[in-house]
């Protein structure tokens, strides 16, 4: 479940954090570790819960395809919505599908981070 493990537990006692998630989202990322390390693990809950849900599950669930979340490409693919392009997956990661890549173009430009025009 979100929020349930990292956060209420090993992320509040660690001094780092080491995450694909936070190239895409960093300003998202980097509040809930504030949030972590200052103590308020519940509010870092929260904050997951319902600010970063709104992207997580692209790296927790299947596609509308069925295929196992794409998380390599959508960092890459992700990356490159932000401006900063390191090229496609090679095999045997695939592209992202087209309806994931829609989704993640709405939700890059829902958060601000997309820089491709």
């Amino acid at each position: 479940e979100i929020g349930s493990g990292l956060v209420g537990s090993e992320m509040c006692i660690r001094d780092s954090w080491i995450t694909g998630v936070g190239t895409l989202f960093p300003a998202e990322t980097v509040h809930v570790y504030d949030l972590c390390k200052a103590g308020k693990p519940l509010e870092a809950r929260d904050y997951i819960m319902t600010v970063c849900r709104k992207y997580m599950h692209f790296f927790n669930e299947p596609t509308q395809e069925g295929l196992p979340s794409p998380w390599l490409a959508l960092i890459k693919e992700g990356l490159t919505m932000r401006g900063i392009p390191i090229g496609l997956p090679r095999r045997p990661i695939h592209p992202l599908p087209d309806s994931v890549r829609a989704e993640l173009t709405a939700v890059m430009r829902d958060f601000g981070y997309y820089k491709l025009g």
